[in-house]
């Protein structure tokens, strides 16, 4: 297994591969209830997850910092510092970033955190080469997750090819999904806890909604999507910390990004992927056929 830790600005050092520094152990808590609560149609794979708010996850590193000199000490102490600690022209806000980690069979791990007690500065009065010190990281999404996002896609067909049997039709309303260009497709989050999809759109669309299978759940527009231009919805805060809050915009062939969230229908609610497989219901009115809606999600977990 390997460790790193990503600050904002990019950089990235190691914590346990690095001959100027050795991370001698990771201790913390504020792991969530992991309790998961479904309802539904147990007949179907639409499933509302449901959990206790997460506390904050913290997690305290120690770490032994050394070198062959007074000097190369203090360097190599500045230089773990720089990736923890505040802003030198920042008062006390700290760098938020990411703890990643490789497991032995290949599969990473990622944490959002910020320091909230890191290195100070080197000040020149240490006098010796050798040290041990600790650095505590808060963690406001206690979840980890594959820094690998999940993606997908889906081409909407003509009306009337979304069609359900005798007992399941009585799961949604009447004629849903029948009468509009649709498509239907299952999502499988391999991951413990829920996630948000991002969703996109090129035009042209009009009117595209996106529905949680049965749940009653579901994020509809009146909105055209012209030509040239996407839509782009982000249905919850995103653990590589890209998006914060649901949000929709169009966004133009230069990259220009224009808020649409006032298109919303009333009745609208932005909802989840829950662990296991998700049916997923993309309609628009126009055109009939063609319009790829393209999705993503990381990978949640409990743990690593």
């Amino acid at each position: 297994m390997t460790i790193d830790w990503t600050a904002a600005d990019g950089v990235t050092v190691s914590l346990d591969r690095d001959p100027r520094w050795a991370l001698l152990s990771i201790s913390g808590h504020g792991a969530p209830d992991t309790d998961l609560l479904t309802t539904g149609n147990p007949d179907r794979d639409e499933r509302l997850p449901l959990h206790a708010v997460a506390q904050p996850r913290l997690l305290s590193l120690t770490l032994r910092i050394e070198g062959e000199s007074l000097t190369a000490y203090e360097a190599n102490r500045a230089a773990l510092a720089a990736a923890f600690a505040p802003w030198r022209d920042a008062g006390t806000r700290s760098r938020p970033g990411a703890l990643a980690l490789t497991l032995a069979d290949g599969r990473r791990r990622a944490l959002r955190a910020v320091p909230r007690q890191g290195l100070a500065w080197a000040s020149g009065r240490q006098r010796g080469t050798r040290t041990v010190e600790s650095v505590l990281l808060e963690a406001p999404d206690p979840f980890w997750y594959d820094p690998t996002p999940r993606t997908g896609a889906a081409t909407i067909q003509s009306p009337g090819n979304l069609r359900f049997d005798a007992v399941t039709e009585l799961g949604f309303p009447a004629g849903f999904g029948s009468d509009r260009p649709s498509a239907v497709v299952t999502v499988t989050h391999e991951g413990s806890v829920r996630s948000f999809p991002l969703f996109t759109v090129p035009g042209p669309s009009i009117n595209p909604s996106f529905r949680l299978g049965a749940s009653g759940f579901s994020v509809a527009f009146s909105l055209t999507v012209p030509q040239g231009l996407t839509l782009q919805v982000t249905c919850g805060a995103q653990p590589d910390g890209s998006v914060d809050a649901p949000k929709a915009v169009l966004i133009d062939d230069l990259g220009g990004e224009s808020n649409v969230l006032g298109a919303l229908r009333s009745g609208s609610r932005f909802w989840a992927l829950g662990p296991g497989p998700n049916t997923v219901v993309l309609t628009q009115d126009t055109p009939a056929v063609g319009t790829v809606f393209n999705y993503q999600f990381f990978q949640r977990e409990v743990a690593v």
